[in-house]
């Protein structure tokens, strides 16, 4: 069934079965002049917040569409630790973008734009906005309910400064000592945070190198020079499988594993 955001304010309760709730002009439009949905269909929405509503439309018409909710459910399978960082240094024109839509597919919660010392794109005040919509579309898209937190364009150490309690990774090439795409680093405990950190077109510089050999492990994803883009995703396809893989470990710890399908 197709998805729909519902738009809390910062203070609100969280409806409950029994609300009706009002969606917004941009997607009261989609729902009704696009998939042409009528009153006393079913749809589901959710919050960006991790919890989905299932519901009957009651009203359309104009700018707005109400929707009774009959019942709410939170997504804990999108909440559960590790969540997943991408911090990633902005490039040319939709390839940016493209590795953002991606990025949400690939169960990322939190974006982090670079501007790192060998950027040569200078994002202006309107891409947070356009970034912004194409995490709302990706995220209706994929089905999931929790909308990546996209933060301020920021320098590398000012990103390192946010991921503390994060095992950060950060692509590397020529492989050098680096862990490789198919490793998984048993030796470290369960982390809060996986994030993984992407450089520009041009490389890390020296003094970013210093900084992220203090604090982040590198990782091979072969033997030849990607773009940023494919980076990006080819980075979160790893994270994403390591995420699992804590995440079948905890579940065998509590004696609730699940067997293959």
């Amino acid at each position: 069934m197709r998805q729909f955001i519902l738009d809390l304010a910062p203070d609100a309760s969280p409806p409950v079965a029994g609300d009706v709730v009002s969606l917004d002009t941009s997607e009261s439009h989609h729902l009704q002049r696009v998939v042409r949905r009528k009153i006393g269909d079913a749809i589901t929405l959710t919050d960006g917040e991790g919890r989905r509503y299932r519901g009957v439309i009651t009203r359309r018409g104009g700018s707005q569409v109400r929707v009774a909710v009959q019942e709410t459910w939170l997504d804990s399978d999108d909440l559960a630790e590790p969540t997943l960082v991408l911090a990633c240094a902005v490039v040319k024109g939709r390839r940016f973008e493209w590795a953002l839509e991606k990025s949400v597919e690939l169960g990322v919660h939190r974006v982090l734009p670079l501007q790192t010392e060998h950027t040569v794109v200078d994002p202006g005040p309107g891409k947070q906005e356009r970034w912004q919509a194409v995490l709302r579309s990706a995220l209706k898209q994929t089905g999931r309910s929790y909308l990546p937190r996209l933060t301020p364009v920021q320098d590398l150490k000012s990103c390192l400064g946010q991921l503390h309690d994060a095992l950060v990774v950060y692509g590397q090439w020529p492989a050098g000592s680096a862990i490789t795409a198919y490793g998984f680093p048993v030796a470290q405990a369960r982390p809060a945070v996986l994030a993984w950190l992407v450089g520009p077109e041009g490389g890390w510089s020296q003094a970013e190198l210093s900084l992220l050999a203090s604090s982040a492990l590198p990782l091979t994803l072969g033997p030849h020079r990607l773009r940023t883009e494919t980076a990006a995703v080819a980075g979160m396809v790893v994270l994403q499988a390591w995420r699992q893989r804590w995440r079948d470990i905890a579940r065998s710890a509590n004696g609730t594993a699940q067997p293959p399908p």
